[in-house]
């Protein structure tokens, strides 16, 4: 944890009268983008991290299961490589939280929880999924998705089957060479907690995980140019099934 010490107060000298006041301040926060060394650290406009910075002090506590809140404080997430990701707060404050402990030039996935505050991320391969509070980068729930690894990832979210209640659920689809691997996730931020409700796994290497399309009850897999080559049906339980 970093303290600074600043003298404040009164002293008459020479005719003058100055004011001093002894004051510690802890956990000063970089703002970007103000040319101004906020944290007094000798670095003008710096990303913050909670190592050297602490957690931000004006959101630490603001509830992570609140999808308003997260409008209200958050202006931006971004993927950043060597497993971690970078949260941008209103103020203009940006954090950057270490996540996975990768060594790569991959950028790690990272989104919003439609339904909450939370962030979803993705590991670099594939292998992992953790939901981490946006406002102090803590892990609070880690899932392992497969121990095999894969090149290729995507992560899309909607209310599948909305008749049945107003989740939002996770589609993660992943690729290496050609073969093609789909989960379907149950996401309840309330406790919070993540259930892998369906894993299929489809052989053809023209498909772009990028594309994937959701439905209300349906997952489609397309290639490059956003033609179909696959589609699966969303029961009411949660499974995939081949149309």
């Amino acid at each position: 944890m970093k303290f600074k010490f600043y003298l404040f107060g009164a002293l008459l000298l020479n005719g003058f009268f100055f004011n001093f006041q002894l004051v510690q301040a802890a956990n000063l926060i970089e703002l970007s983008n103000d040319d101004i060394d906020n944290d007094n650290d000798g670095v003008i406009d710096e990303v913050n991290t909670v190592t050297e910075n602490g957690y931000h002090s004006l959101y630490a506590e603001t509830d992570p299961k609140s999808a308003t809140l997260f409008s209200e404080s958050i202006s931006s997430v971004k993927g950043s490589k060597n497993g971690k990701i970078k949260v941008t707060f209103n103020d203009g404050a940006v954090y950057k939280y270490a996540v996975f402990d990768n060594n790569t030039a991959i950028k790690t996935i990272v989104k919003q929880h439609k339904k909450s505050g939370y962030l979803l991320t993705i590991n670099y391969n594939g292998q992992k999924l953790k939901l981490i509070n946006p406002y102090t980068g803590v892990t609070v729930k880690t899932i392992t998705l497969s121990d095999q690894p894969f090149s290729s990832n995507s992560l899309k979210q909607l209310n599948l089957q909305s008749k049945q209640d107003d989740n939002i659920e996770a589609v993660i689809t992943s690729q290496e060479d050609s073969l093609v691997r789909v989960m379907l996730l149950k996401i309840n931020p309330t406790k919070p907690n993540i259930t892998i409700t369906a894993t299929v796994t489809y052989i053809n290497e023209l498909v772009d995980v990028t594309n994937t399309v959701l439905s209300d009850t349906s997952v489609v897999l397309r290639n490059s140019t956003e033609q179909n080559l696959r589609e699966y049906r969303v029961t009411s339980d949660y499974q995939l099934q081949i149309r």
